[in-house]
């Protein structure tokens, strides 16, 4: 009998996973891990910020879950920068460390059994 296992996949910056696979240009690894580990039966969640590194802008109003395919994809709210190298953007990964914790708890989620971090922010 194979076991269902909750998955954290977790990569601020990587673009996130599209409803529909035709606005997918380039599915990233983090998105393919999750959606692979979704399509095999595991409760998969992909972490990521509300910030778009790639677009420079907000792509959700704070906390939010939503189910694309198989995978809960989950939006830590943070701040907002301009440049690659900034002071802004340093800022923007502390808040988006500190946003986590309240994210578990504003969901109340269950503990994950494997957590997987893609790529780790400044």
């Amino acid at each position: 009998m194979k076991m269902k296992k909750i998955i954290w996949v977790i990569n601020a910056q990587e673009n996130p996973i599209k409803a529909s696979q035709n606005d997918n240009h380039r599915l990233w690894r983090s998105n393919s891990l999750a959606q692979e580990l979704g399509n095999k039966g595991h409760i998969s969640y992909r972490w990521r910020s509300s910030f778009s590194h790639n677009e420079k802008k907000q792509l959700t109003n704070g906390a939010l879950i939503e189910t694309v395919g198989n995978v809960y994809q989950v939006y830590i709210p943070t701040t907002s920068y301009k440049g690659h190298f900034s002071f802004h953007r340093i800022l923007s990964h502390y808040f988006l460390g500190r946003g986590f914790n309240r994210v578990i708890k504003h969901f109340d989620l269950e503990p994950p059994d494997v957590i997987h971090i893609c790529n780790v922010p400044l």
